[in-house]
């Protein structure tokens, strides 16, 4: 005995399937709103360090023209270090 797939249980059917993936898509966006609220705190909590950094840049614009200049000079003066205490 073979059973036919009415109009309507084929109808049904797509709809649970269309709920499933519905259901899915909308958890994968939940996923992306929280991790996206996680960048903005990790951002929020980093810039005080940029701001710093820019005034640090701004006080000494004569040997820091940019805030990579300040960052190659920490890790150039951490690597002497390290090379002075070996």
């Amino acid at each position: 005995m073979t059973s036919k797939a009415t109009p309507s249980t084929t109808k049904s059917k797509k709809f649970r399937v269309g709920d499933r993936l519905s259901a899915v898509v909308e958890d994968q966006i939940n996923e992306m709103y929280e991790l996206q609220k996680l960048f903005e705190t990790k951002l929020a909590s980093l810039r005080k360090y940029e701001e710093y950094l820019e005034r640090v840049r701004t006080t000494y614009n004569d040997q820091f023209p940019e805030i990579v200049d300040i960052l190659n000079r920490y890790t150039t003066l951490k690597k002497s270090n390290t090379d002075l205490i070996r």
